[in-house]
């Protein structure tokens, strides 16, 4: 049994490390979208005011910018462990179960609320394609890619989330290991 065990640990690892290289990636990529926002801004703002005649299309394409950069970074931030955490009650609770609710409770709820979210994402996309759905705009785009972006990067967090999850159960594992050892020895 600890050899299988032991042979999925593997795999999630090797998961783990491509996951984290696709996110990097993309967090890189999200990075890039802020200086191209940047530019787009400026040169809505220099035909705006030198020129006036305002750039039609700057508006939806930074809203678009702005959701990819988010869209983009969420993943990393969140197997980095950077994003906002509410630490209230770390000194409240004993550590062990702190550790218990910061590293198996919170990522499964994150996990739960991603799943449907992700799910009713997906519904939404897959109805914006249905009725070739277009943002409101003066240079209207179709609202089926952004929407599916957001689905697909849920879905990349919900897999986070899940690889957390199973690297602290492993992680748990082999401390009870090592303490049994360590019993053993002495």
């Amino acid at each position: 049994m600890s050899k299988i065990l032991d042979k999925i640990e593997s795999a999630i690892i090797h998961v783990d490390n491509f996951i984290e290289r696709m996110t990097r990636f993309f967090w890189l990529l999200g990075g890039f979208c802020i200086v191209i926002m940047a530019f787009v801004v400026g040169y809505g703002a220099f035909t705006r005011y030198v020129f006036r005649s305002p750039a039609t299309f700057t508006y939806g394409l930074t809203c678009i910018l702005m959701l990819a950069c988010v869209m983009f970074s969420i993943p990393y931030a969140q197997r980095l462990g950077k994003h906002l955490r509410l630490d209230l009650f770390d000194n409240k609770i004993p550590r062990a179960v702190n550790d218990v609710i910061k590293n198996l409770f919170s990522p499964l709820l994150g996990l739960v609320f991603c799943a449907v979210l992700t799910w009713k994402c997906w519904d939404t996309a897959i109805f914006a394609l249905n009725i070739s759905e277009m943002t409101k705009t003066d240079t209207p785009i179709p609202t089926f890619p952004l929407k599916l972006m957001i689905t697909v990067f849920l879905g990349i967090l919900c897999l986070v989330f899940i690889l957390q999850i199973l690297k602290e159960l492993f992680i748990r594992r082999k401390r009870r290991i090592d303490n049994r050892l360590k019993k053993r020895i002495t």
